[in-house]
């Protein structure tokens, strides 16, 4: 009897479902630093700091340069003050941080956690990462229509406000495909606007547009064509849903 009890004692404890187990604790930054402050000692002996730091888990903070699918790169200033070219951090992002990472606008203050992988001359390289903004995004969002207005009624305000050929500056744009003309490197996109001025953005040819698409652009706006007809835009299609700071083009 005793034995049929510690059996069917042990059947119930081994049914019975475990109880959760607390996550577990977050690795220890090894290293807080600003992205300049890092890279620029990091890159003064680049052997000799891969060797020290590769697998460091690093805390970095600074402007962002540049999105490119799941890379991150951040600035890092300059080695010497008179280079031409500067310094940087490449972050390598998770699958789940790349979409939101796209929508960064250039020179954006972010804070970047991940593992140094490399040390080149010029920049840091980072693997597993993670990013936060630190401030609000800055871009602009604007109605494609209401651009294509701006630039036909005052060209050099709207140039100033939305950016031109000296001073581009980045914005959201809202609008419609009209005409698209896939090309050898890139596709063509004509925005459907009312008036005289267009709006002609340019995408990398591996994003499918077709005629009628409703498209939220990240785009680098570079005022009036040659012939004053179009305002030209090089351009990321984002998708609908991402959060955006609006202004309503003001």
């Amino acid at each position: 009897m005793r034995w049929r009890c510690l059996t069917f004692c042990a059947a119930v404890f081994a049914l019975a479902p475990l109880a959760p187990s607390a996550d577990p604790p977050k690795r220890k930054v090894d290293v807080r630093a600003t992205a300049e402050q890092f890279v620029k000692e990091a890159v003064a002996d680049p052997a000799a700091s891969e060797a020290k730091l590769k697998g460091k888990l690093v805390e970095l903070t600074g402007p962002v340069s540049s999105t490119d699918g799941g890379l991150l790169t951040l600035k890092a200033g300059l080695l010497k003050p008179r280079d031409t070219f500067g310094l940087f951090v490449d972050a390598e992002l998770g699958e789940a941080q790349q979409a939101a990472a796209v929508r960064l606008a250039q020179n954006q203050k972010v804070q970047v956690t991940g593992e140094v992988e490399s040390v080149a001359k010029d920049r840091v390289r980072l693997t597993h990462c993670e990013f936060r903004e630190l401030e609000p995004n800055p871009l602009r969002k604007v109605a494609a229509a209401d651009l294509a207005a701006a630039f036909a009624k005052a060209a050099n305000d709207a140039g100033k406000k939305f950016g031109d050929r000296t001073n581009p500056k980045e914005l959201l744009i809202e609008g419609k495909a009209g005409s698209v003309k896939a090309g050898e490197y890139s596709t063509l996109v004509n925005l459907d606007v009312p008036g005289k001025v267009g709006v002609v953005a340019t995408l990398a040819k591996s994003e499918v547009v077709k005629r009628g698409d409703p498209l939220l652009l990240k785009a680098t706006c570079r005022g009036l064509d040659d012939a004053g007809s179009a305002v030209i835009l090089s351009a990321t299609v984002l998708p609908a849903q991402a959060p955006a700071r609006a202004a309503g083009g003001k």
